[in-house]
Parts: structure tokens; C-alpha cells; sequence
């Protein structure tokens, strides 16, 4: 059996109150069957489930609605849509009937039928929300492999089950009472505040939602795989697992903030086979959106099979892509949230964007060649901002000056041998993507939950993570950049420099607690000046760091830049130990993995994804394009540190520009180790002493390199470029995103 759910909603008045409407309708498409599915759920067990499992008191007229008595004799096409009287009817009918369930406080539960009916569930929620609760907005999260937000004259296909989100959102509009013109402007939702699709819904989607808005959930049953659910009647390869499927109903349901759910486009005719699969797909989104979990007499259940239920925790992955059978899961901390390690096998890898040539030689190594000479040439990013890139080091030198001549010279030793100064770089270039976009100017200053009584090292300081909420916008109507305004503003070259200042004060610091012994082909600060003057010449750049940062006179950005030095120091102290533990004789465990990766990210990605959030902010951008600014910064960030791992074991010292094999040295286990590790439990012994006797760090290489740690690695690395490029599609095409994204591909 299943457990009730525990949960108190928020927005609801009691956890046990269901409403459930089954309208067995498909007129918003063309092939028939998805009428079929709430019967089939409710053969399967469903409704009884919900009584006697979950204890819901249950209202339910015992229907399945196919509202043939309000069925118009005649129904032309008109503006390209099919049965536009019949689905306005039923859609409007539908409106009324959910109303009805939601103004009482009971959480709806409608059973479709095709999409096109949450035009009836959705505008129904909104109103009963609004009165209910004192005009409250409600959000909506659309699940589907489609988004449904087509008008009547950019409809191919002009089937309504595609129009929607355009006819709740007012893009889509009608006078005609029977054609949609009975939907209200309190039965609407703001198109300002859609989210931009399901590969942002865990990232940001909720962030942004905030705590206290009401969620209508409406989930087509066709955003999953056909694998999971075959029979839907507009089934899309390379759709969502179960697993992921699962995770987003959970997580919607974790905010306590659920007041509804659609699930629809079930089709039992269409798979005689693959039926029972995507029913019990259905049911398995439904019961985890309630946070229910099998109990540990469910293996006898009395059930039918269909109703097997396999609501376990799920575990939401960075990204989908094809993956072997083996799928080990881990819980990642807020930086990273929960995430799903999946390894490739090599025969299922997805496509692979080319690497730069440095990563060349570990794609040799692991088998996979080198880049093919006919790929095309993308945007040098570096050609994109040659103007702003030119003034950097004498601009950053100009920042540094100092009247004691040694320290001057410290200070400076770094920006003498440029580096890749690849971190100015994505804020320029981030800076010139993000002109494109609607700017909502802020409020200034910034309203603030904090004070200066407030504390500055709250318990999640660890993980700090991309800010959730986004300070309120001002009033103002949103304008677009114009061909004439200047695209990178000076307090985002500044921010460009102070990125990079900041880093480089890192790498003063990291070559002392190193002990390195050169750096850009160089003898390190700490060799060329001793451990104290380069610990001070790295402190003083973060000071003019500082002032920089509070010249900008951005509260938020400066907070944002402040916590990333202190990220900084964290994932320093993190590093100090392989493992959370730091056994003597440790045993690899999932949570080893994790432990390296909000390491990673405090100490590598925090400066790139907050430096990017900040470029958004300072441009006036719209809070989805500076989320989107800071998902690219965050995954494009693992991603530099993963292939700067693989390098360790692949290139020269020549090459590399510091010592080749410098981690094991440290006593460091980096990723491809720990792929290794997780295979051969040999390498556990030489961790646990950090590699530390004689003839330990060439026997972990040997090891490492007869593994497949190189090749997992990669792999896990590519699921991050991808995601950082999946954030920004979005943006208005340029040569700056196209630079960004040629970024990746040169990870």
C-alpha cells in the first residue's frame, strides 16, 4: 500500500480534500483515444487508491464528462483551428466545474483527455484563486513535450491542443463567446511570468516562484520518453525519464504549494502493449505529487498490477541524455541541488561537441580521437570583445598600484605573462548577449530582507548557491535594446576586471598553500617574492577588489561578488580533505563524489556563475535572463575544472603552463581518480594517505589511466557544457551568445 500524504499545503485549507473531474475529451487533436485515459485510470484502481491509501475524502461524481450534450451541430475550422465551438465549449464547461471544486479549498485533480482542456482547468484555478485568496496570483508550470503556445496563424497543424498557453496568456484572442471569448481577464495568467520550459523548471523555475504563490501543475504525459509512455498520441524520442518525470511532481509537491494538477494525453488505444506502462507512468506522477512513498508492505499489495505504484524518491538529472543501466544516485548539497550521476556507456554516449586541442590528448588516450577537420569554425569569442579584452591588463595594472615598490611589484607579477583571462571574458561577453534582451530597470537602492544586525555566515554560507529570490523590479514598462545604445556598460568592464582581479589573488594564495613552483610558465609569486609577500600582495588585491566592487554602487552585485571570496576560501578549507570523513583506509560512496563537486564549485565555478549573474544585473536584465546568466556561469564552470583534471593526467608540464601531476603530488584526488576509485577499491589505500609514499602517485596514475576515469569524466563534463548551452538558447542570436557558446565547445 501507499502512505497518506503529511505534507500541510499552504494554500489549501486541509491535505484531505480532493475534487477529481475525468473528462474524456480529445476534440483539441486528431486521433482518437486520449478520451479513453481517465476511464482507464479509474479502472486501474485509481480513485479507490486515493480513498482507502492516500485518505482523501474524494469528490467525484462518478463521470467520465465526454460533454456531448453541449457538442455544437455545425463546427467549421476558423483562424486554422479545428473544432474551435466544440473545444471552447467543453474548455469552458470544464472552467466552471473546476471553479466550482477549487473556491471550496479542495486541491482539483483533473483526469484528461488532451491538453487543450487546462484552457478549462487553468483559467478555472486562477479565478477560484484569486477570489479565495484576496486576488493572489497563481503560477503555472507546464509539463509537455510541446509548449503548447502556438496562436491560430502559427499552428501548422491547427489542432487547439497546441494553443493553450496562448489563449491563457491573452497571446491568442477571441470576441466570440463560443470561440474562447468567455475567458476573463481573472481567469488569465501574465505571459511576463512564464518560465521558459523544462530544462530550467529545477534550476530556477521554483526559485523564482517564490514561497508563497499557489502552483497549478499540468502535466501531459507525452513530456515523458516513449520509453516510460508509449502510448500518447504525440510521443517525442529524447523526452523526460520517469525518474525525472517523478522529480518534478515531488518537487512541486515539497513547496507545499500545490492547489492542482492536470494529467493528460493518455492514450490506451493507441499501445495494446505499452498501456499498462504509461498508466502506471500516470498514477506514479500523481501519488508523487502527493509525497506519497511505497510502505514496506507494498509488495503484497492487493492491487491490480497497473497499480503498482513506483513513487520512490526521485532524483532529478543536470540534464536528460542516453545513459547505460547503471545509474548510481547522489544528493547534491544547495550549490549543485540534487542531482543523478549518469555514466555513459561508450556506445551510447550522446554527440560530443569538440573539445580545445589541450583536451585533445585525453581524447586520445580514452579512444575517442580527435576533433574531425571538417568541422565548421565557430565565433572566436575573443574577436567578439578584442576592443574591450585590448585595455584589460593595463586597466587591471591601473587598479594596483601601490607606493611600497615590492608590494607594487607583487601585486603586478601575475598580469606581467597575460593569462587566458578567461573569466573577463565571459562577463564581456555575457555583458554584450544580454543587451539583446528586455531590460526591466531596478529599483535603487534595492529593498533588502537584511539589516545591518543581520547575520553574515547564515548555516547554508557553505553551499551558497544562486540566489532564489530576485529583488523586486520597479514599475517600469520594459524597453529593448536599441543598435544605438552602448551594448557593455563601463560598470561591466569594471566587473570584468574585478573578476579577474579576484582570481588572480586566488592563485596568489593557492600557490602558497601549494607550495607551487611556477605559474603561466613562470616561477610563482611565492618563489620569486617568499610565502608572506605573496599572501599580502593577494590580500591586496582583494582590497582594491573591493573598493572597485563598491564603486559600481550596486548593493546586490557587491554582496554577490563579497560571497564569492568567501566561497573561495571554503572550497579551499574543503579541499584540505579528499573525503568528508577522511578515513585512513576511506570506501568510496556516492556522497564521495558529491563532496568533490561543491568543492568544485565553491573553489572554480561560484567567481564564474556570480560574475555572470552580476554582468546580467548591472544590464538591467529581466530576473529569467540573469537565472539563465548564472545556470551558463555555474555549469560552464564545472565543466573548465572537470577537463582541468583530465589535463593533469593527459598533457605535459610544457603545455599545461605548472606542474603536470601536481594534484597527486598534493595529495589531491580529482574526478578521474574518483571514477577510478568507485571501480578499483585499490585506490582507496592511497587516498587515504593522500598519496604520500614513494612510488603512490605513479601508481595511481597507471591506475587512473587503465581505467575508464578519463572517459567518465568527460562525460560528465559534456553534461555540464551542455546545460550551460541549453540555459542561454533563449537569448536573441548574436555573435556575444554565439561566442558564449562557442566557449563551451572550446571546454
Amino acid at each position: 500500500m501507499t502512505s497518506a500524504p503529511t505534507l500541510q499545503p499552504k494554500f489549501l485549507p486541509t491535505r484531505n480534500q480532493l475534487g477529481v473531474v475525468a473528462v474524456g475529451f480529445s476534440g483539441g487533436q486528431c486521433k482518437p483515444g486520449v478520451d479513453a485515459a481517465p476511464m482507464a485510470l479509474i479502472e486501474a484502481g485509481l480513485i479507490d487508491q486515493l480513498k482507502d491509501d492516500l485518505e482523501f475524502q474524494v469528490t467525484y461524481d462518478g463521470q467520465v464528462h465526454s460533454y456531448s450534450e453541449i457538442m455544437p451541430k455545425e463546427d467549421p475550422d476558423h483562424r486554422n483551428m479545428k473544432k474551435p465551438r466544440a473545444v471552447s465549449a467543453v474548455t469552458k464547461k470544464l472552467s466552471q466545474q473546476v471553479y466550482d471544486h477549487a473556491k471550496e479549498g479542495r486541491f482539483v485533480l483533473t483526469l484528461g483527455g488532451d491538453h487543450s482542456i487546462a484552457i478549462g482547468t487553468i483559467s478555472g484555478t486562477a479565478k477560484a484563486c484569486r477570489e479565495r485568496l484576496n486576488g493572489r496570483e497563481m503560477a503555472v508550470i507546464w509539463v509537455d513535450a510541446h509548449a503548447d503556445i502556438n496562436t491560430p496563424e502559427t499552428s501548422d497543424s491547427g489542432n487547439i491542443h497546441g494553443m493553450p498557453a496562448a489563449f491563457l496568456t491573452g497571446l491568442a484572442k477571441e470576441a466570440d463567446p463560443d470561440m474562447f471569448g468567455w475567458i476573463q481577464e481573472d481567469q488569465k495568467i501574465s505571459v511576463k511570468k512564464l518560465v521558459h520550459g523544462i530544462g530550467k523548471v529545477m534550476d530556477m523555475a521554483l526559485g523564482w516562484i517564490g514561497t508563497d504563490t499557489p502552483i497549478h501543475l499540468t502535466f501531459d504525459i507525452d513530456a515523458l520518453d516513449p520509453q516510460w509512455a508509449p502510448s500518447t498520441g504525440t510521443a517525442v524520442r529524447g523526452g523526460l525519464t520517469l525518474r525525472e518525470g517523478d522529480y518534478i511532481a515531488e518537487s512541486v509537491a515539497e513547496t507545499g504549494s500545490l492547489i492542482a494538477l492536470d494529467l493528460v494525453e493518455v492514450n490506451p488505444s493507441l499501445e495494446s502493449e505499452g498501456a499498462s506502462e504509461t498508466i502506471r507512468a500516470g498514477c506514479s506522477i500523481l501519488t508523487t505529487s502527493q509525497l506519497t512513498f511505497p510502505s514496506p508492505a507494498d509488495s503484497n499489495s492487493r492491487k491490480d498490477p497497473t497499480m503498482k505504484l513506483r513513487p520512490t524518491r526521485a532524483t532529478p538529472l543536470l540534464r536528460p541524455f542516453t545513459i547505460s543501466t547503471r545509474i548510481r544516485p547522489f544528493v547534491c548539497s544547495q550549490c549543485l541541488y540534487q542531482t543523478s550521476r549518469y555514466i555513459p556507456s561508450p556506445s551510447q554516449q550522446r554527440h560530443q561537441s569538440s573539445f580545445a586541442a589541450a583536451v585533445s590528448a585525453a581524447k586520445q588516450i580514452v579512444g575517442n580521437g580527435g576533433q574531425d577537420s571538417a568541422s565548421p569554425i565557430g565565433i572566436d569569442p575573443l574577436r567578439t570583445v578584442a576592443k574591450e579584452m585590448k585595455f584589460l591588463t593595463k586597466n587591471i595594472r591601473q587598479l594596483l598600484g601601490s607606493g611600497h615598490p615590492t608590494l607594487d611589484r607583487a601585486a603586478k607579477y601575475y598580469t606581467q605573462s597575460e593569462g587566458k583571462y578567461v573569466r573577463p571574458m565571459l562577463v564581456l561577453l555575457m555583458s554584450r548577449a544580454t543587451a539583446l534582451t528586455p531590460k526591466l530597470p531596478r529599483e535603487f537602492p534595492p529593498p533588502t530582507h537584511h539589516t545591518v544586525n543581520s547575520s553574515i555566515s547564515p548555516d547554508f554560507i557553505l553551499n551558497d548557491a544562486n540566489p532564489a529570490e530576485n529583488l523586486p523590479l520597479s514599475a517600469s514598462d520594459e524597453t529593448l535594446y536599441r543598435p544605438g545604445d552602448s551594448d557593455i556598460l563601463p560598470s561591466q568592464r569594471r566587473l570584468a576586471e574585478i573578476t579577474e582581479l579576484i582570481h588572480t589573488a586566488s592563485l596568489l594564495h593557492d600557490d602558497v598553500i601549494d607550495d607551487s613552483t611556477s605559474r603561466r610558465s613562470n616561477p610563482s609569486a611565492n618563489i620569486a617574492f617568499g610565502n608572506k609577500m605573496a599572501v599580502l600582495a593577494g590580500d591586496f588585491l582583494l582590497g582594491r577588489a573591493s573598493v572597485a566592487l563598491a564603486r559600481l554602487r550596486d548593493p546586490e552585485v557587491t554582496e554577490l561578488l563579497a560571497t564569492v571570496i568567501a566561497n573561495l576560501v571554503e572550497g579551499e578549507f574543503m579541499q584540505l580533505k579528499n573525503t568528508a570523513r577522511d578515513e585512513k583506509n576511506p570506501v568510496y560512496t556516492p556522497d564521495t563524489l558529491n563532496y568533490y563537486l561543491q568543492k568544485t564549485y565553491l573553489k572554480s565555478a561560484s567567481l564564474i556563475s556570480k560574475s555572470c549573474r552580476a554582468a546580467a544585473l548591472l544590464g538591467q536584465t529581466s530576473p529569467e535572463v540573469v537565472d539563465a546568466a548564472y545556470t551558463y556561469g555555474k555549469n560552464l564552470g564545472l565543466a573548465f575544472q572537470l577537463v582541468d583534471d583530465m589535463l593533469d593526467y593527459t598533457i605535459s608540464e610544457e603545455e599545461l603552463g605548472k606542474p603536470a601531476g601536481a594534484d597527486l603530488e598534493l595529495g589531491l584526488a580529482t574526478a578521474p581518480l574518483l571514477f577510478a576509485w568507485e571501480r578499483n577499491s585499490e585506490l582507496g589505500t592511497l587516498v587515504g594517505r593522500k598519496f604520500s609514499k614513494d612510488g603512490d602517485v605513479q601508481k595511481a596514475r597507471e591506475l587512473v589511466l587503465a581505467s575508464d576515469g578519463l572517459n567518465q569524466t568527460r562525460a560528465l563534463a559534456q553534461n555540464f557544457v551542455d546545460s550551460a548551452v541549453d540555459a542561454i538558447q533563449f537569448f536573441p542570436e548574436s555573435d556575444a551568445k554565439q561566442g558564449l557558446i562557442e566557449m563551451c565547445n572550446k571546454t
